[in-house]
């Protein structure tokens, strides 16, 4: 009963994740993708657990006036989310197997404007979208002389300190472009690898490739709470804290006291385990 109950919240936020998105899914062509690298994202949500690691591929796409950052997976979502739209799909039937769906834990899309030197994250907390905008040049890189051979390609070391933590990066020249995963970037070649001290987030390069027909790099038009880096990490904290609160404002129901109890008390034990976010402040 009580898995029952988890799955009827969980399908019930992704309809309105789904009705959401065929709102106010409109985006504009910003630039065309010259390269197209494949990341391998290591990370570890909870600091007391080093057996629960997980892994999820992310996409950087590389143009000439600047790039895109999202997950592989929430590129595989939407693209189904808008089949289903221009199928006109009931989103009962659309929403009645949620496993068809690729998940993801990072629902972020980070694009770098080189021109402006900057970058504008978009981000979301349950059904609360966010954009933020930070300068490019905050990051403070200090190149060491160690070399090293990764993803079959000569890599020399920097270090840098970002958000709570210290990052080792492994950049090669073999790819002239100061490009990065995330929000790394500025080093005199491409970033191969890059990953905080204690190993809790880490980014290595899987794949690299010029694209052989136009690839479109899209940017999202849709309306968003302006915001700070600092405020988006606080409104995670906050709803990882509140779980049970949020999703009755988005219109979950628990009429039994004990139902309700039992899983505000799962939730609490899950929002324990998810300890050890990327930005600690």
């Amino acid at each position: 009963m009580m898995k029952k109950l988890i799955n009827l919240t969980i399908l019930l936020f992704l309809f309105t994740f789904v009705y959401s998105q065929t709102k106010t899914c409109n985006t504009k062509i910003i630039d065309q993708a010259n390269l197209i690298c494949i990341y391998t994202h290591q990370y570890q949500r909870d600091s007391t657990n080093k057996e629960d690691i997980r892994n999820e591929n992310m996409l950087l796409l590389i143009g000439n006036n600047g790039s895109k950052f999202l997950s592989e997976n929430l590129v595989k979502k939407d693209s189904m989310i808008y089949d289903i739209e221009k199928r006109n799909v009931p989103l009962e039937i659309a929403v009645a197997d949620i496993s068809i769906y690729p998940r993801t834990n990072f629902n972020y899309q980070i694009f770098k404007n080189y021109k402006k030197g900057k970058l504008v994250c978009f981000d979301r907390v349950f059904n609360d979208k966010y954009e933020y905008e930070e300068d490019m040049n905050s990051l403070n890189w200090k190149i060491e002389m160690d070399t090293d051979s990764i993803a079959g390609m000569e890599c020399q070391k920097a270090t840098t300190k970002y958000a709570g933590r210290d990052y080792i990066a492994w950049f090669t020249k073999e790819v002239p472009v100061n490009e990065g995963p995330y929000k790394f970037h500025g080093l005199p070649g491409l970033i191969v690898m890059v990953g905080d001290t204690k190993n809790h987030y880490v980014f290595k390069l899987k794949s690299i490739s010029k694209t052989k027909k136009q690839v479109n790099i899209y940017y999202p038009i849709l309306y968003t709470t302006e915001s700070t880096r600092e405020g988006v990490v606080k409104a995670k904290y906050d709803a990882n804290q509140n779980i049970v609160q949020r999703l009755e404002q988005m219109g979950a129901r628990f009429t039994d006291p004990l139902k309700k109890k039992e899983f505000k008390e799962r939730a609490q034990r899950k929002a324990k385990q998810r300890n050890n976010p990327m930005e600690l402040r």
